[in-house]
């Protein structure tokens, strides 16, 4: 995991930036036109926790605090996804240390697919947005604590380049939410449960109806992922 000086704008928030104000927006497989999004704060990176690092795969050393929460949500969605081709035995260790030692069975319900092993094709998820049920707040939660996060993400599937091809030939893409709920429990957030809405909705209101979009999309405690 690389991180980022204090003085410089993250490389997703500038993504998020050019795919917001372009409005090119991904479906499965095909694009689906032009949109307005709204956009949330962009701000200055912030530098990271000092312990903040990745052991065997997993990120680790988030801080006790509703940002915290949120941040991790949004690492370990990215990571999650980077496993899915590796060995299941090494899956299952990782998702062992990730969930919340009272939900055990979460293990088995966050499991990918068998199909996914040893295939080489890309198979990423992308944190766009974040949002926590308790604010996006540095102050320190207690311990059993429990924050609902929501991540708004883009899902991409297809065949890496060999070098003579555009990059996203073949790519596609959807927006999904996933709706997790992290337990701060012996100095780190433990998984406790976890819901994925696919085909979720894209932040557009095409006939101009005013219909009601989803908190992760809107509001002043969305964010952009800063430290995944």
């Amino acid at each position: 995991m690389a991180y980022k000086a204090a003085n410089a704008t993250t490389p997703l928030a500038r993504a998020i930036r050019l795919v917001l104000s372009v409005g090119v927006l991904l479906a499965i497989g095909v694009a689906i036109g032009r949109a307005t999004m709204p956009v949330p704060e962009l701000r200055t990176a912030t530098p990271p926790p000092a312990g903040l690092r990745t052991v065997d795969g997993l990120p680790t050393g988030f801080p006790g605090s509703p940002r915290g929460a949120g941040e991790a949500a949004a690492a370990f969605e990215a990571a999650r996804t980077s496993w899915n081709s590796g060995s299941r035995d090494a899956i299952r260790a990782r998702l062992q240390r990730l969930v919340d030692p009272a939900t055990p069975s979460l293990v088995d319900t966050l499991m990918p697919s068998p199909i996914h092993a040893g295939n080489p094709n890309i198979d990423a998820t992308v944190p766009l947005l974040v949002w926590t049920s308790t604010g996006r707040g540095d102050g320190a939660v207690p311990e059993g604590a429990t924050v609902t996060v929501k991540v708004y993400e883009l899902g991409l599937l297809g065949a890496r380049g060999d070098g003579t091809s555009a990059p996203q030939a073949g790519l596609a893409g959807g927006f999904t939410i996933a709706t997790i709920d992290l337990r701060w429990t012996g100095g780190s957030w433990r998984l406790s449960a976890y819901a994925l809405e696919t085909a979720a909705p894209v932040a557009i209101d095409p006939a101009g109806a005013g219909k009601a979009m989803p908190p992760i999309l809107v509001g002043p405690d969305t964010w952009a992922p800063e430290w995944s």
